[in-house]
C-alpha cells in the first residue's frame, strides 16, 4: 500500500469511530420502554498522550491494548466524554467490528450498548400521527460535538500507530483476503448516502419502538436509520465533517454519495364525484 491510500484509511478510521459511537447511543423506545442497565465505568483519570512515535511498544498485544489505545487517543478532542467512552474495555475489536456491522448496513449497538442513552424516546402526537420531541434529538449533541472538535493531524498520528491492532483484529472476523480500508470505505459511504430529514417526520407505534410511516425512511437500512434519527442538525454536522475528512485525504470527489435530502410525500387530492 502507497503512503497516501496508507493515510487515507488511517485517518478514515478516525473519523468513523466517532460517527459509529453517536450511532450507538440512539434509542427509539417508546414512552414506556424496556429498562436497560447502564453500566457506569470506573473513573479513569485523563490519560497522558504517549510522544508521536512508531509502532506497538513491546508487551502491548491486541488483548491488552486498551491503555496504550488510551494513551495514544489522549488529547484528540478537549471534550470529557472521549475520555469517559474510552474507559471501556476491548476497544479495539469493538470498534472493528462496528465498522464492519456499518459497512453492511446492520446496526452496531451490540458492540456499544453501554452507551443507550439514559433518558427515554420522546414524542408528540400531532395531526393523527407521532412525531420525535426535539429533547429527543438533544441527547446526541454531544455525540456531534465530539465529532466536530476532533483534530485532524492528531488523529492521523494515533490511528497510524494503532494499525497493527486493528489489522489484526479485523483478521479475526473477516475472511482470507478482505482488508479493513475496504470495509472501512463501504461503512463511509452507507453513512453519508443517509437521507437528512429537514422537517418533521410521521411515526407509527411497532410494538414498543417507534417506526416510520414513509416506508422509503423504513426501508434504510438499520445503520442509516440510526443516523437519521439523531436529529438534522446532528446528522448534517456529522457528514459535514465525515466528508471534508474524506475529501481531504484524497478520497476522490466523485466517489462520495451527494448530499440527501429527503421529501416528503405529496399528499394525494380527493376528487369530487
Amino acid at each position: 500500500m502507497n503512503r497516501k491510500a496508507r493515510v487515507w484509511w488511517i485517518a478514515g478510521v478516525a473519523v468513523v469511530v466517532i460517527v459509529i459511537v453517536g450511532l450507538v447511543v440512539v434509542s427509539t423506545r417508546s414512552k414506556a420502554p424496556r429498562r436497560v442497565a447502564v453500566v457506569q465505568p470506573t473513573p479513569t483519570p485523563v490519560p497522558t498522550a504517549v510522544p508521536a512515535e512508531t509502532g506497538i511498544p513491546a508487551g502491548v498485544t491486541l488483548s491488552t491494548s486498551d491503555q496504550f489505545v488510551r494513551q495514544v487517543v489522549a488529547g484528540l478532542s478537549s471534550r470529557p466524554a472521549l475520555v469517559e467512552w474510552l474507559a471501556n474495555k476491548d476497544l479495539i475489536r469493538r470498534f472493528v467490528a462496528a465498522v464492519a456491522l456499518v459497512a453492511r448496513g446492520e446496526s452496531p449497538v451490540s458492540q456499544f450498548s453501554f452507551l443507550r442513552p439514559r433518558n427515554e424516546f420522546r414524542v408528540r402526537r400531532t395531526g393523527g400521527h407521532f412525531i420525535a420531541s426535539p429533547s429527543s434529538f438533544r441527547r446526541y449533541d454531544m455525540v456531534a460535538e465530539v465529532f466536530t472538535s476532533l483534530d485532524t493531524e492528531g488523529t492521523v498520528k494515533a490511528l497510524n500507530r494503532l494499525e497493527p491492532l486493528i489489522d489484526e483484529a479485523y483478521a479475526q472476523i473477516s475472511r482470507p483476503g478482505r482488508q479493513f480500508r475496504d470495509t472501512l470505505r463501504k461503512a463511509i459511504v452507507v453513512l453519508l448516502a443517509t437521507p437528512v430529514v429537514p422537517g418533521d417526520v410521521p411515526l407509527k407505534v411497532k410494538v414498543l419502538t417507534y417506526m416510520y410511516v414513509d416506508p422509503r425512511l423504513e426501508k434504510l437500512s438499520p445503520a442509516q436509520r440510526l443516523l437519521l434519527r439523531m436529529g438534522p442538525e446532528n446528522e448534517r454536522r456529522i457528514q459535514s465533517k465525515l466528508r471534508d475528512f474524506a475529501l481531504a485525504l484524497g478520497f476522490p470527489p466523485e466517489s462520495l454519495p451527494s448530499p440527501v435530502m429527503y421529501h416528503a410525500p405529496a399528499k394525494r387530492r380527493h376528487s369530487k364525484r
